[in-house]
């Protein structure tokens, strides 16, 4: 039997065109999907607008993006724990209780959406949720984020269906009532440069109450953080507003399924920082996305990315052949790095063989003058003129056997090696290269034992 390291060389390209092959068909079966299916929220809110900005982006990169609008935007959640949903990524601006949802992951958050409220300016100045008992108010149709954070709060302030009309209206609904004077006022969760909101901030007659009681909200409900929008943010001209307005606010963030393909991911990552990495009238420039206080465990290559970027595969090439690559260089490098060495192994694997021959026939010619000499061979010598014989027999040793008897031949060194007769059509000088036709290679006359 060959030793391991003669094998390899011998057949060392054979090995490496079915390493290959198999590495081929591996790249096959994993080539990355380029479809993601977002869910989204209403038409016009922010998960939508957002959503509508990465499928632009991710179209640049030849990735086809399929939006799934829905109201209850607080199911988006449980959409992406349900694997039979086909839905990959989605959003959320709502409290999470993580046990609940093992596979979703946040890959951070995005903007932060206030708890507006928005109301008629002839009710006067509003700086606490308790002036709203007796009014007609919109509070968001069930399933809404909204609606989740009106029902949390308004009880704290004694405002209920009792004492108050609540209202269960969609956004635009809402937005509708106010400006017609149908509704007192109406509850908002939307970034701060939505245009809903600017578009209400603008409005005359229509005002935006700041709670003067934002840092106990926010020590008493933890998803709420409490923020700042600055007098004259939306217009400095018109003084709007005409003071600084303190809220209340939940962070916005990205989820996906925690097994979405690691390409989509990082073109999705790229997306949101391309989209909300600018400052608004809430946040600073590069403020988001931000990977803390998500409540859900954050993607590892969310970690990643927020601590290295983009990888350099993503930055430069397209996205199939980068997502290929990142998957499977860990195969095609050895690969690469070895491929030219095949060529160099099997001169390597010749050079073995004659170094072999030689020290095969510098042996011989010591066991051939000990014959002459008259000198029997040791133990040690005996087992290697029968270790030379096995090798001279083996199949895959055809040409060193050929070389060395050539040479013995040469040198006229008279081992007795049997003859037979060589097959047809073969040169009988070339019977000793035949496989099989070796005999005994010790002396007749005891100086030597057989092999």
């Amino acid at each position: 039997m060959q030793r391991p390291v003669a094998f390899v060389l011998h057949h060392f390209k054979g090995i490496v065109a079915c390493t290959l092959l198999v590495t081929a068909a591996y790249v096959y079966l994993e080539l990355p999907p380029s479809r993601i299916v977002i869910a989204t929220g209403p038409k016009g809110a922010f998960f939508d607008t957002s959503a509508e900005a990465y499928k632009a982006y991710l179209a640049k990169r030849k990735i086809k993006v399929v939006l799934r609008g829905r109201e209850d935007t607080l199911s988006i959640i449980d959409a992406l724990e349900d694997p039979k949903s086909g839905i990959d990524a989605g959003f959320a601006a709502q409290s999470i209780d993580k046990s609940k949802y093992p596979n979703v992951k946040s890959l951070g958050g995005i903007a932060y959406e206030p708890f507006f409220l928005f109301y008629r300016k002839d009710l006067g100045r509003l700086d606490r949720l308790d002036q709203l008992r007796g009014r007609r108010v919109a509070i968001g149709r069930p399933g809404f984020s909204i609606r989740r954070i009106a029902d949390q709060l308004l009880p704290e302030f004694d405002v209920t269906a009792a004492n108050t009309t609540l209202l269960g209206l969609t956004l635009r609904e809402s937005v509708a009532e106010l400006k017609s004077g149908t509704v007192d006022a109406i509850f908002l969760s939307l970034p701060a440069h939505n245009a809903i909101i600017t578009d209400l901030a603008m409005t005359p007659g229509i005002e935006m109450m700041s709670y003067d009681n934002v840092e106990a909200l926010a020590k008493q409900f933890p998803a709420f953080h409490p923020i700042k929008i600055a007098r004259g943010s939306y217009s400095l001209g018109k003084d709007i507003p005409d003071r600084d307005i303190y809220m209340p606010a939940v962070t916005a963030q990205v989820l996906v399924r925690a097994d979405l393909s690691p390409g989509i991911i990082y073109e999705l990552l790229a997306a949101m920082e391309d989209t909300h990495s600018g400052a608004t009238v809430a946040n600073d420039e590069n403020e988001f996305p931000s990977i803390t206080d998500t409540q859900l465990p954050v993607h590892d290559l969310a970690r990643q990315y927020h601590r290295d970027g983009l990888p350099f595969f993503f930055k430069n090439l397209p996205f199939s052949l980068a997502s290929l690559l990142q998957r499977t260089w860990i195969y095609i490098l050895p690969l690469i790095i070895l491929a030219p060495l095949a060529n160099l192994a099997g001169g390597l694997a010749v050079v073995a063989r004659e170094v072999r021959r030689a020290k095969w026939l510098r042996q011989l010619r010591e066991m051939h003058r000990l014959k002459l000499a008259g000198q029997p061979l040791n133990s040690a010598q005996q087992m290697q003129l029968a270790k030379i014989r096995q090798a001279l027999l083996g199949d895959n040793t055809t040409t060193a056997c050929l070389r060395l008897l050539q040479q013995l031949d040469e040198l006229d060194l008279d081992l007795d090696l049997e003859r037979t007769a060589p097959p047809a059509g073969q040169p009988r000088n070339s019977a000793r290269a035949s496989v099989g036709v070796v005999g005994d290679l010790a002396p007749k006359d005891g100086a030597g034992a057989k092999a």
